[in-house]
């Protein structure tokens, strides 16, 4: 038995505290607008569209996970980055759909939606965050916002079918804290909405495909990116500023600047996860370690004659002292030494640690929904946003303020197409 202290003990008891919490809850059989999924998109769709509503169509919101909005509270390392003082759409893999979703003012409406739930914000370099540098805050002034609006949250019961009937939607989902005696699963609940809004990512999306919605792979993103056997080993648990560059067949694709956080066999840091977004095994990647020098500025502190600690006055010295240790056996150390500061070099694998993920690439695509509304126009009544779309941008806010934005517009929009005449 574990004790009450251990690990497992407190475990144990927040398993049962969520299963208690989640029979409390009292689904509705039926409802005008279901929202599947209660991470940052879910949550403000059912927000628009109950708030919006005033009690003109009831809400449901149904969770697969034990508490809603878990997802926030591991946003920027428990700070939750939650959106971006410049939201250009140009920062997204679909430009297009990103800028449609969000629409001409993104900035501010982020802001706006949080100013008017109470939440205090600070911009840090372009990033903002909430005053508290805590994500609970974010996740508490929404959830807050959310019951106030009459909506209903349900926890710990993930959808497993949906199907089109009777002018709306079927959908079934397992009620994962209650068991079903005569089988000795989990009991089976239907639920019958006339508008469905998809917020939920991870792969579930799959689950419109009986639909006949185009469903593209997920993969994840913004993780680690593995490298094979290099400077990384040696350096592992190192950390540098740079410029990082990302070539293919020879040519530049991308470039960014930031911290690289060496680790054994991958590279990490801001920057390397956002190189995850566009690197693909075979590419070349070279780090330069300090891209405000010149290779001339470099050699000149390395030789002619080669001074191994030369450079330690630019770089990290215990970085430095691998450099020169790698440039120690070529026939012009000190020009070896210097070309490496400028370009060290690792060739991509793949994705490292992808569990650790902070988005998944894919989902619904572009093309089977109106960006305008969200709605997908070959099944009626249906509504996609979030992390369901196949929309992802880099680090700094830019995820975060997309589910934002887009659960609301597609709360409102299911709402409106309910209440139309």
């Amino acid at each position: 038995m574990a004790r009450a202290g251990s690990p497992k003990g407190r475990r144990l008891h927040a398993r049962a505290v969520a299963r208690r919490e989640a029979a409390s809850q009292a689904v509705p059989d039926s409802c005008g607008v279901c929202v599947v999924g209660a991470g940052a998109s879910g949550l403000c769709a059912a927000l628009a569209a109950a708030r919006e509503g005033a009690g003109a169509a009831s809400v449901v919101c149904l969770e697969a996970g034990p508490r809603a909005g878990a997802p926030i509270l591991a946003t920027g390392n428990g700070r939750c980055n939650l959106s971006n003082a410049d939201l250009s759409p140009e920062r997204y893999n679909d430009p297009a759909l990103a800028g449609a979703a969000m629409g001409p003012t993104p900035e501010s409406d982020v802001l706006d939606l949080f100013g008017a739930l109470g939440l205090a914000w600070d911009d840090e370099e372009g990033r903002i965050y909430p005053r508290s540098r805590a994500a609970g805050s974010v996740r508490s002034v929404l959830l807050q916002a959310v019951a106030a609006s009459g909506a209903v949250v349900g926890t710990m019961r993930p959808v497993t079918a949906v199907e089109a009937a009777d002018g709306g939607f079927r959908v079934g989902y397992e009620e994962r804290f209650r068991e079903d005696g005569g089988t000795g699963g989990w009991r089976r609940r239907t639920l019958f909405c006339r508008r469905l809004v998809w917020a939920a990512g991870g792969g579930s999306q799959d689950a419109l495909r009986p639909l006949g919605v185009d469903v593209t792979p997920t993969s994840p993103v913004l993780c680690p990116v593995a490298v094979a056997p290099s400077f990384a080993d040696a350096l592992g648990g190192r950390r540098a500023r740079g410029a990082v560059r990302l070539l293919r067949g020879g040519s530049p694709v991308w470039e960014g600047r930031g911290e690289v956080l060496f680790r054994s066999g991958a590279l990490s840091g801001i920057v390397s996860l956002d190189l995850s977004r566009h690197a693909v095994p075979g590419d070349a990647v070279e780090v330069d370690l300090a891209p405000e020098a010149s290779l001339d500025d470099v050699a000149s502190l390395v030789g002619p004659r080669f001074r191994p600690h030369g450079a330690d006055g630019l770089i990290d010295p215990a970085v430095a002292e691998v450099l020169a240790r790698e440039a120690s056996g070529s026939h012009d150390p000190a020009e070896a030494m210097a070309s490496l500061v400028k370009a060290l070099p690792f060739s991509v694998t793949g994705l490292a640690h992808p569990e650790t993920a902070q988005v998944t690439r894919g989902g619904v695509a572009a093309s089977a929904v109106d960006g305008s509304t969200l709605a997908v126009p070959s099944v009626p009544g249906l509504s996609v946003c979030g992390e369901a779309l196949d929309v992802d941008g880099p680090c700094g806010g830019y995820n975060l303020a997309f589910a934002w934005l887009s659960g609301l517009r597609a709360g409102r929009c299911a709402l409106s197409s309910l209440l139309l005449p």
